[in-house]
């Protein structure tokens, strides 16, 4: 398996020594060069010249920052912030927008998912809330969401619209409008807009960097994995008015069932649950931390984003008996692993420009212009027929 790997490494060395040849076949190029150091004019921007790896954010955000470090404290019930931030490699070439989002109040040490609403669409997104430091001034979490070309679509759908309603999913959910305006009631108000005006200057930035025409969204899979905490992509649903599905009223601001709702419509949820036996407890009319639990258990089993909060889709599912009881739910199947011995065909899906293939290692591989940076790191291969889509 080793020599493999090493004869697959040298090849994708040797290859480009054939980049002129790839390009004038017309092999799609993945992602533009770019030095990183166009972004020196930012307070913020650092750059590891070890291992190449870069990160920048707008100007505005650190100053709203520190206005969101000074009055987080102020608001116990919640107060949110959230920004842009471009992250990326330049050895490798790879780019990883991020939306990083603070949240200060009750349920923050919980929350695993953020729900924006713009316009008629809401988008849920699987977060990891990890303890933020601002320099002491209170304890606040911090949930950073790579963004992909679909989420970089509803950012720019953001910016576009001015305003959008923020939902923190945890044991209590903290709901938010950020929505620029002349004057606020409050620096809670006036914080949570700041939000909105972050985002122009780093969307503006992706643009001339060519981020359109970026193709690598796959190989960066597991380190966004690594920052979200989940490997599930967003997901953007129609939302609608307030009506009831199967007797359970949902809310009109992001069609849900949450924690902190009570009445006969979390009675009816509840008794569904522990007919399947994911509920212990009795049917009491109050959705707290054993139904929200109970919720994110059946999410996360079916692949859906464990937002603890029941909606349109969630409801279907569990009464048209796509929810298998707890007690003749499949055991999940563990991976397997083998050699995969053989052969293996090859073929270049696509190049791009990158530094990691340095002059040195060029010359040891024959490639006579060590000038040429260029790195091939997406290949099809066929093995004993089976099937993989890339290696990287």
């Amino acid at each position: 398996m080793k020599r493999t790997a090493c004869a697959l490494l040298t090849l994708m060395i040797a290859l480009a020594a054939f980049a002129p040849t790839l390009a004038e076949r017309e092999l799609p190029l993945a992602a533009a060069a770019f030095d990183p150091a166009r972004f020196e004019k930012y307070a913020s921007y650092r750059r590891d010249t070890q291992s190449g790896e870069w990160t920048v954010c707008a100007n505005e955000a650190i100053s709203a920052l520190e206005l969101f470090a000074d009055q987080a404290g102020r608001y116990s019930d919640g107060i949110v912030y959230f920004y842009l931030e471009i992250a990326g490699n330049s050895h490798t070439g790879l780019i990883t927008p991020i939306l990083n989002v603070y949240y200060r109040g009750r349920g923050a040490g919980d929350a695993a998912a953020v729900s924006f609403r713009i316009g008629d669409t809401r988008y849920d997104f699987p977060v990891r809330a990890v303890p933020a430091d601002l320099g002491g001034r209170g304890q606040t979490s911090l949930m950073r969401i790579p963004m992909e070309a679909e989420g970089l679509r509803m950012l720019r759908e953001l910016d576009a619209a001015g305003s959008v309603a923020v939902r923190i999913h945890g044991d209590e959910q903290y709901t938010a409008l950020c929505q620029p305006a002349k004057t606020y009631k409050n620096a809670r108000d006036q914080v949570e807009a700041l939000s909105i005006a972050s985002l122009s200057p780093m969307l503006r930035e992706l643009d001339a960097i060519g981020i359109d025409r970026y193709r690598l969204w796959d190989l960066g899979s597991a380190g966004r994995a690594s920052i979200s905490g989940s490997e599930l992509p967003l997901r953007a649903t129609a939302m609608g008015p307030s009506q009831a599905v199967r007797g359970i009223e949902l809310d009109e601001a992001f069609n849900m069932l949450s924690p902190g709702a009570k009445g006969k419509s979390v009675t009816a949820l509840q008794e569904r649950l522990i007919a399947l036996n994911y509920l212990a407890e009795k049917a009491d009319g109050t959705y707290g931390k054993s139904t929200r639990t109970a919720v994110s258990n059946i999410q996360r089993l079916v692949g859906e984003i464990p937002t603890g909060s029941a909606d349109r889709a969630f409801v279907d599912r569990l009464f048209e008996g796509e929810i298998a009881p707890v007690d003749t739910a499949p055991d999940k199947i563990a991976p397997v692993w083998d050699d995969l011995g053989g052969e293996a065909r090859i073929s270049v899906e696509r190049y791009w420009f990158a530094s990691a293939v340095t002059a040195h290692a060029a010359r040891s591989s024959g490639v006579t212009r060590c000038d040429l940076k260029l790195m091939i790191a997406s290949l099809s291969c066929a093995i004993n027929a089976v099937e993989f889509s890339r290696l990287s």
